[in-house]
């Protein structure tokens, strides 16, 4: 688990493994359930790069206009 206490999350009770972020999330599942359906397929890493790489493109210019407004939409107990 991450100390900063992202979401998503997920705990395995039968590994005893606890994970966040979208895709460790989908990677364990994926190797530790194969026989389930397959959320990151095989031989996508490239494109999966190439999608992470334009999307930081886009996002990180923004970010700076979209997180200090993250404070006025939390409850008084979540801003501390």
């Amino acid at each position: 688990m991450t100390p900063l206490y992202t979401l998503p999350a997920i705990y395995d009770p039968s590994t005893k493994t606890g994970l966040t972020e979208s895709f460790a999330i989908a990677k364990y599942l994926d190797e530790k359930y194969p026989e389930k359906l397959i959320l990151v397929p095989k031989g996508t890493k490239v494109l999966r790069k190439a999608h992470v790489n334009a999307m930081r493109a886009i996002m990180e210019p923004i970010w700076q206009f979209m997180l200090p407004n993250t404070n006025w939409d939390l409850n008084e107990r979540s801003e501390a």
